[in-house]
């Protein structure tokens, strides 16, 4: 039987080139800050890189316990991913910086 888990979000200032474990057992590099609310990710596990959204860190432990040391997990987790396969090659960062980084946009001006 599952045991029921309470989650607590624990306040957290990301740094890039990082490493965060997420409760799926696998490890992310971040890579570039978008904003506060979007990062773009590599999961250095399977080497796929993504954008996920509204990461943040929480500290995971059993409902009917109290936390310690033995029974709390701390990791991240996002509201939203967008999937950008392996090939960085294959990524256009002008466009998810545009997306993601409005303050970032880039204004070309015409003569």
């Amino acid at each position: 039987m599952d045991r029921k888990m309470r989650y607590e979000s624990i306040k957290h200032d990301f740094k890039i080139n990082n490493i965060y474990k997420n409760f799926n057992g696998s490890s992310y590099k971040l890579l570039e800050k978008f904003s506060e609310g979007a990062f773009f990710m590599q999961n250095i596990t399977i080497g796929e890189y993504l954008v996920a959204i509204g990461v943040e860190l929480f500290k995971r432990y059993p409902v009917d316990e109290r936390p310690n040391e033995n029974n709390t997990e701390i990791s991240i987790e996002w509201q939203h991913g967008r999937y950008l396969g392996k090939s960085i090659l294959d990524i256009d960062m002008y466009s998810l910086k545009n997306e993601f980084a409005p303050e970032h946009e880039v204004s070309v001006k015409v003569r």
